[in-house]
């Protein structure tokens, strides 16, 4: 993988000092306020912003003035005429209308996305880096049955993505490529979304992140795909794994300065039970596994992924306090107009 590979990705993690999330994202200027409509929408604030795109709180006005809250992605101004970004984020609207699963965020209307934008369910909840923050200043951490629990869920909406088919009944071979904790949204009845299929590979597209700006988040990549290697369905295992490490062990996982060249994670995670010893000796197994540098090593598939977790959880002998929905609805405030 080039030098300009390396300096084209995102380096952030959430983990560690109470700031917004991307801090080390390149920089896409101040928050602009938005463009009171844009087609059949009026748009009432910012609520995100990523590496090529941004998403507003909407309402559609016609037919009704009463109608839904509503969240509205539209590419970055500044990358609304850069052919890459621009054919990327018409087929994450493509690939989304494909997928209907409930730990898969949803898409409303993409009639427009050829004009770089559609709209999509409002989630009423935070993105995992908000609800560790949230609880970090409250002095909390998430249960360890909650964690499991949450990547289960996103175990779950990835196998739903991988196992896609086209209109003709043909495997899609959909690899999401950026799942990390910023791409993983939970409502307050603690349903867990897996969003943003921005630079998702398919069977009939491979992305190559030198050709788009800003494309995917290097400290969850997989050894192969950080070597720019065609990846499959275990790579996004690979990234799901390293959310439970840092969500179980509640900090951030070691890894090297990125540099050209670079095979993986240096030096290689620690087992969670070194780090803490409370947590059970089978995640240990469940990790080496996931994490394994060699694809054939992994798990097959993210639902023998999620199996794993789910016979890990029903072993887990400690409950919460509170269910995961209670939990997350005890740390965040709900969004408004």
């Amino acid at each position: 993988m080039s030098g300009s590979h390396e300096a084209a990705v995102k380096t952030d993690t959430f983990w560690g000092q109470l700031q917004p999330a991307r801090t080390g994202a390149p920089s896409v200027g101040p928050e602009r306020r938005p463009p009171p409509w844009l087609g059949g929408y009026r748009l009432l604030r910012r609520i995100g912003v990523g590496g090529m795109a941004e998403v507003f709180l909407a309402r559609r006005v016609a037919p009704s003035p009463r109608a839904k809250l509503i969240a509205l992605k539209r590419i970055l101004p500044e990358l609304s005429k850069h052919p890459g970004a621009q054919l990327m984020f018409s087929r994450e609207a493509d690939i989304l209308t494909r997928l209907r699963h409930p730990n898969i965020v949803q898409v409303d209307d993409v009639a427009a996305a050829a004009q770089g934008y559609y709209t999509m369910a409002l989630i009423d909840g935070p993105r995992i880096p908000d609800l560790v923050r949230g609880a970090q200043a409250s002095g909390q951490r998430l249960p360890f049955e909650h964690v499991v629990e949450l990547v289960g869920q996103a175990a779950c909406g990835l196998h739903h993505a991988h196992e896609c088919r086209d209109h003709a009944g043909r495997p899609f071979d959909v690899v999401h490529c950026d799942v990390s904790p910023a791409n993983l949204m939970i409502d307050r009845a603690g349903r867990l979304k897996l969003l943003d299929f921005g630079i998702a590979q398919t069977r009939d597209h491979r992305v190559d992140p030198r050709d788009i700006p800003r494309a995917g988040t290097l400290a969850y990549m997989s050894p192969e795909q950080r070597r720019g290697h065609r990846v499959d369905r275990r790579s996004d295992v690979f990234s799901l794994g390293i959310v439970l490490w840092e969500l179980a062990v509640w900090r951030r996982a070691p890894r090297a300065k990125p540099r050209p060249g670079t095979a993986g994670l240096e030096p290689p995670l620690p087992a969670p039970r070194t780090v803490d010893p409370r947590l059970p000796p089978r995640l240990d197994a469940i990790l080496v596994r996931a994490l394994s540098p060699d694809p054939v090593r992994r798990f097959g598939s993210a639902a023998e992924f999620g199996a794993a977790l789910s016979e890990l959880r029903r072993s887990t002998t400690v409950r919460p306090e509170h269910s995961l929905g209670a939990w997350v609805r005890r740390h965040t405030t709900p969004p408004s107009a």
